[in-house]
């Protein structure tokens, strides 16, 4: 991939700067347009879960061997196995505790760390001493740093895993050409060792990795292995690393069944989730170019029982064109191959083929993918700008850089807080549940209840089935004295989900306070301990009523489980420590 020794214009002052220089600007232009993330807060969109009400994270010794082992051996509170984001979640909570400055800023260093890997990726790909080259690497991770798309996976802090497998994955690739390059055979064990070793790190970040051994032969076919017999040869050089992707597609496989992420193929069958996966693959490919809809949450657009929109079926037609530029460009166009290939390989466990959550989309999805859409974007940028057109291209290519940066500038005040996050999906989806139902739990634990209940009754109205949605209502109820109707939610929400263990305890908890029934109040806990055994709170407040009825050893039983349980829970403590002097006397 040889370059013009005639570029003028844009490209000619380009290349009088330094690739150093280059990679500075584009670093410092994507600081620019992702900054306000600094100036965001938590949401309650799994940021509880993943950080502050995670025990391997929000706890005093999070860095202690005893919770480094916990975190590497155990899924724990998010049930997926992912132990390298969580420390570095539990590195950043040492640092700032719950300020969410902190974690903010460092999923931004990790984000423009990234930007500059892309840039360095790009310019060892494309053959670093040519000077056209390096307005490849410029735009390529211009193009990676500034876009929407890539905004959730900066902004959100419980996405903390897709910044760091990225970071792992760019630094297997780079490895892995240094790796290819050198003929001495100890450098090569060398840097074959870290191959491995930033792959594994990849994984431990987010299993989406799997896909990188697939990435390396796409570097090999880059760098001039095109012939099937060259490719077979180096299938060889990543049998440790497809083997250890086994592993790791067995693990995702299992944590995320047992936090039921996956969703059965009765409700959503594969004549379905065949035309989702494709017009998935569609739609990230037009909103590289064009980012429209954008919105944190993107629900599925059926339920059981009713047909997927048209729309899913006619994207078969624009599917089966990429196929054929594919196939064309595996001996004309190396630089598009590589770019298409590396980006349907990266995102295709992530097209909803096989359902998991309730999205049928997400824009952090595309966060490694892109990688290889921006390298047919910026190859083809340096070419256009190289011809006879420069004038209208410098024009066009000005206005839609200026256009990616506004909007992610804007785009990023979405992600502020939970009102406003949900506020964007709502409007996005009026009538799905989920949007309603997160926002009226974040008006709920700001204590704004008229608001609370308003989206909570919205909730109910579009999806009565939900058993969650209930819960929320209940808690409400609940916060605002009113535990006769708050009995009513939680009732409805056991009947929906007999297994709901804090809806048995909150009823538990209602019953107590309206009339002392001690029998009954102790039913309900008993019924969430059965339902979730590992429930802290479940097993203190067994242990309070023990205590409130003189039962002095069952409940310092109980308080003691529960301190077992959450080991780090300062109240926990205290009445243990109370009961175990009182029972001592």
């Amino acid at each position: 991939m040889g370059s013009d020794q005639n570029n003028t214009g844009l490209i000619n002052r380009l290349t009088t700067l330094s690739p150093v220089d280059l990679m500075l600007v584009a670093v410092f232009i994507t600081g620019i347009c992702f900054s306000p993330t600094l100036l965001n807060d938590w949401t309650n969109w799994d940021d509880g879960v993943f950080v502050l009400e995670n025990p391997q994270v929000a706890t005093p010794d999070s860095l202690s061997a005893g919770n480094l082992k916990y975190m590497f051996t155990d899924p724990g509170a998010p049930g997926i196995y992912h132990p390298i984001a969580i420390l570095s979640l539990a590195i950043d909570y040492k640092l700032w505790e719950t300020n969410a400055f902190g974690f903010h800023l460092t999923s931004l260093l990790l984000h423009l760390a990234n930007t500059a890997l892309v840039f360095i990726l790009f310019l060892r790909l494309s053959g670093h001493n040519a000077p056209g080259q390096k307005a490849i690497a410029f735009f390529g991770a211009l193009l990676f740093g500034i876009h929407p798309m890539h905004i959730e996976s900066v902004a959100w802090i419980s996405a903390r895993k897709d910044v760091l497998c990225c970071l792992f994955f760019l630094a297997c690739c780079l490895f892995y050409m240094r790796y290819r390059e050198t003929a001495m055979a100890r450098p090569r064990f060398l840097f074959y060792s870290l191959v491995l070793l930033s792959f594994v790190l990849a994984l431990l970040a987010k299993g989406i990795a799997i896909t990188l051994p697939l990435i390396l032969l796409l570097i090999d076919y880059l760098q001039g292995d095109r012939s099937f017999a060259q490719l077979r040869g180096r299938i060889i050089d990543k049998l440790p690393l497809i083997l250890v992707s086994v592993l790791m597609i067995w693990l995702i496989k299992h944590d995320q069944q047992n936090v039921d992420s996956l969703l059965g193929l009765d409700e959503y069958p594969y004549q379905k989730t065949i035309f989702i996966g494709i017009f998935n693959t569609i739609s990230y490919l037009i909103k590289a170019v064009v980012p429209y809809s954008l919105s944190p949450f993107h629900p599925f657009p059926f339920l059981e029982g009713i047909d997927l929109p048209t729309s899913y079926y006619l994207s078969i037609i624009p599917f089966l064109i990429l196929l054929m530029v594919l196939f064309k460009a595996w001996k004309h166009y190396p630089a598009l191959f590589f770019g298409l290939a590396f980006f349907l390989v990266s995102i295709a466990p992530l097209l909803q083929i096989l359902p998991f959550g309730k999205a049928v989309q997400a824009e952090r999805y595309t966060y490694i993918a892109y990688i290889g859409l921006f390298y047919c974007f910026a190859f083809a940028i340096q070419r256009l700008l190289s011809g006879h057109n420069k004038p209208l291209v410098t024009i066009i290519l000005t206005i839609w850089l200026g256009a990616l940066s506004v909007l992610s500038f804007q785009y990023m005040q979405v992600w502020k807080n939970s009102e406003t996050l949900w506020s964007a999906v709502i409007k996005a989806y009026p009538e799905h549940y989920f949007a309603w139902q997160s926002r009226g739990q974040y008006h709920t634990n700001a204590g704004n209840y008229p608001q609370a209940q308003q989206d909570l009754n919205e909730a109910i109205a579009l999806n009565p089935n939900f058993s969650g949605v209930y819960f929320e209502r209940g808690r409400l109820f609940m916060k605002r004295g009113e535990l006769f109707k708050a009995i009513e939610d939680f009732s409805a929400t056991i009947e929906r989900n007999p297994n709901h263990a804090r809806a048995y305890l909150n009823r538990g908890i209602c019953i107590l306070q309206l009339n002392d029934n001690h029998q009954v109040g102790l039913f309900n806990i008993n019924k969430a301990i059965e339902a979730d055994p590992n429930y802290a709170l479940a097993w203190f407040n067994r242990g309070m009523i023990h205590k409130r009825k003189g039962r002095h050893e069952a409940a310092l039983a109980d308080v003691k489980q529960a301190v077992e349980l959450a080991p780090h829970n300062a109240l926990f403590q205290q009445h243990y420590q109370r009961l175990a002097n009182e029972t001592r006397q």
